[in-house]
């Protein structure tokens, strides 16, 4: 089995139970879609790992009760990272329902979390709706060795 189909079946598995757990939830939710390496993952309050040099898109994708494509009043989305040592959040400035979570690309690691909110209600009052993504920033893997090598002396 190919790598690229593992994370596919494993991204399955996370949004059956992140949709089973989240079941009971009021109605009126930010769904969140994820493109890691071309891969689609959807679903509610997600996590995502990456290196410090990494980053990832998201789009937001509002959905109504019935999980049907849905709209909140333009302007009103928030998108704000609690740590901005360990990612930072780049809005698109031509669609607010876009954007990037971009690791520190200095070697910070650690966790943070994008919190995520819009003003579902299109007229004049306000109903809020809300979601987070989870982020580790982790260090990168080593792919070499490098070496100091001292100046030789005589053995005793």
């Amino acid at each position: 089995m190919t790598t690229l189909c593992l994370i596919s079946i494993l991204a399955g598995i996370i949004l059956i139970l992140i949709n089973h757990y989240y079941s009971c939830r009021p109605k009126g939710r930010i769904k969140v879609t994820l493109f890691i390496n071309q891969i689609k993952i959807e679903g509610e309050d997600l996590m995502v790992s990456m290196s410090y040099s990494q980053k990832v898109n998201v789009q937001l994708n509002p959905v109504d009760s019935n999980g049907n494509p849905a709209q909140v009043e333009p302007g009103s989305v928030s998108v704000v990272s609690s740590n901005e040592e360990v990612c930072k959040v780049l809005r698109d400035p031509e669609n607010e329902t876009v954007f990037e979570i971009l690791g520190s690309n200095d070697g910070t690691v650690g966790t943070a979390q994008i919190d995520i909110s819009a003003d579902a209600d299109l007229g004049e009052g306000v109903t809020t709706i809300s979601g987070f993504i989870g982020v580790e920033i982790t260090p990168k893997e080593a792919v070499g060795l490098g070496f100091n090598i001292g100046e030789p002396v005589e053995q005793e």
